[in-house]
């Protein structure tokens, strides 16, 4: 499932005609995929919500995982090559700025 995924990453990241593209949209699919996947191996009925907005905190996370009708966490991506870890990235940054916003949240993968 792992090497899958990053086969599927790869792929999406070399886009068309070899041209190499950094964008995180390119791990959007294959991030779901591998979170679909886990949660099939351990029998749970996952639901990923795309680009699910948090109204209260003004952001909206790449996904909101749910479990029934209830989330349970969210997941950000990050472009690949940008890191992920918060205090590394620049005060100023649009990273920062959302991370100050989204760590209020439960449950984040980053």
């Amino acid at each position: 499932m792992v090497a899958r995924f990053g086969e599927e990453v790869r792929a999406e990241l070399q886009g068309p005609a070899g041209a190499v593209s950094s964008k995180e949209d390119s791990l959007t699919a294959p991030v779901e995929q591998l979170l679909r996947g886990m949660a099939s191996r351990q029998r749970l009925k996952l639901i990923v919500h795309g680009q699910s907005r948090v109204k209260e905190l003004g952001i909206r996370p790449d996904f909101a995982i749910a479990c029934g009708s209830r989330t349970i966490g969210h997941v950000e991506l990050k472009r690949p090559g940008s890191g992920a870890d918060p205090e590394q990235w620049s005060v100023k940054s649009h990273d920062r700025k959302q991370w100050e916003k989204i760590k209020a949240l439960h449950n984040v993968l980053c």
